[in-house]
């Protein structure tokens, strides 16, 4: 019984890590910040079904895709770190007494 519950939430953290790498490797398409990602399609498909691979193509995917998820998790990074910068900025310059006045006197 342990065995099986130990296994499932295994499989269950490997299926959430599994969704965040796709959401990830999705939105940086969206950004476009990835550019010319080599086998995108294939990579997108391979991953879906790592959880049904046995262990030497799992040992195989994660030897051909290495490269791939080290340039992922930098540009993902990279991603989230730009857009809490960006709004970081926004949210000083809207609370910026200077730049409340120069838009009243503007309008």
């Amino acid at each position: 019984m342990l065995k099986e519950q130990n296994r499932e939430i295994f499989n269950r953290k490997q299926n959430q890590m599994i969704s965040q790498r796709i959401f990830a490797f999705k939105l940086l398409q969206q950004e476009n910040l990835i550019s010319n990602f080599v086998n995108e399609r294939d990579f997108l498909q391979e991953i879906e079904k790592k959880n049904s691979m046995n262990l030497q193509e799992k040992v195989a995917f994660n030897k051909k895709y290495a490269q791939l998820y080290n340039k992922l998790q930098q540009q993902y990074k990279q991603c989230i770190q730009n857009k809490r910068e960006k709004k970081s900025a926004i949210q000083k310059r809207d609370n910026n007494p200077k730049h409340n006045q120069l838009l009243k006197q503007m309008y």
